[in-house]
């Protein structure tokens, strides 16, 4: 009468090393198309749950491929392939369990790589989205859409679709300009998050994946340099504009998103002085 049961079964097997008995199995099998007439919270409230336990949660998840209950409520994850589906929950073992949705980050790590997904919405028609590549763009798009079918707080989908938007790799070897455009993209805040998935991902694929410490220590060299990343962090402002006669509008925050990016290539450039007469000197 209950299909959240399901679930639970699932879950419960997983953080305990249970095996399902061969009936309940079947009966859950068979009924797992019910699962779509639950509520979102009660869905959502199983998988942080999952995702949430200090126990591995890839025997749980496992289970859910294996019954179906994957592909009814995360037809973006079913699409994944055998083989990329099997590097997620190992990577998605090694993130610590402290913070499920860094785990949820892992867990969909993979899924901007299908070209295409039943219910896909328009990969084309989502304008303004800063991602690294198509992949990580596909990614954040359907990440974006699964989640806000779970009803997360816009907190929590911001967090996990930034952490997909830079991709799944660290920028390897860049230089100081790439660096700070990197981390003004990424998002400074997001690094500890960046870092934890980064490792985990080396741990569980070494092979594949690159040693991501000397990136981290040349990222954090250039936080702890004090450099502006962002347009709140430059030494003029849109006041300072007004204060030279120009009139506030749009075209400001197109001036100070340049002014940023000769930063981003230059901090020594962000001062007062040097700024303003950058503006001044711009086209009219």
């Amino acid at each position: 009468d209950d299909y959240l049961r399901i679930l639970r079964a699932l879950r419960l097997a997983g953080r305990f090393g249970l095996t399902i008995e061969s009936e309940t199995w079947a009966s859950a099998c068979e009924s797992v198309t019910q699962l779509a007439g639950l509520s979102s919270e009660r869905i959502r409230e199983v998988i942080v749950k999952v995702l949430g336990a200090p126990e591995p949660p890839s025997t749980a998840l496992r289970l859910y491929r294996e019954c179906g209950a994957l592909a009814v409520l995360y037809p973006e994850l079913a699409a994944v392939d055998d083989t990329a589906w099997r590097e997620t929950l190992d990577v998605v073992d090694l993130v610590p369990h402290d913070d499920p949705w860094l785990r949820i980050a892992a867990l969909l790590g993979h899924i901007g790589e299908p070209e295409s997904v039943p219910g896909d919405p328009d990969l084309d028609s989502v304008a303004g989205l800063k991602a690294a590549d198509p992949v990580a763009r596909r990614a954040v798009i359907r990440a974006a859409a699964l989640l806000s079918r779970l009803k997360v707080s816009n907190a929590q989908l911001g967090a996990v679709t930034g952490w997909l938007a830079q991709g799944r790799l660290p920028p390897m070897d860049p230089d100081g300009p790439a660096r700070r455009r990197w981390l003004a993209a990424a998002g400074a805040d997001r690094l500890g998050g960046y870092t934890v998935l980064w490792r985990a991902r080396h741990r569980a694929l070494p092979d594949r994946a690159p040693d991501p410490e000397p990136t981290i220590a040349a990222l954090a060299r250039e936080l702890a340099s004090g450099v502006a990343l962002s347009v709140q962090d430059l030494a003029v402002s849109g006041r300072d504009l007004i204060q030279m006669g120009m009139r506030p509008g749009p075209h400001f925050g197109e001036i100070l998103d340049d002014l940023l990016t000769e930063v981003l290539d230059d901090p020594s450039a962000n001062t007062r002085d040097t700024l303003l007469e950058r503006v001044r000197s711009r086209p009219s």
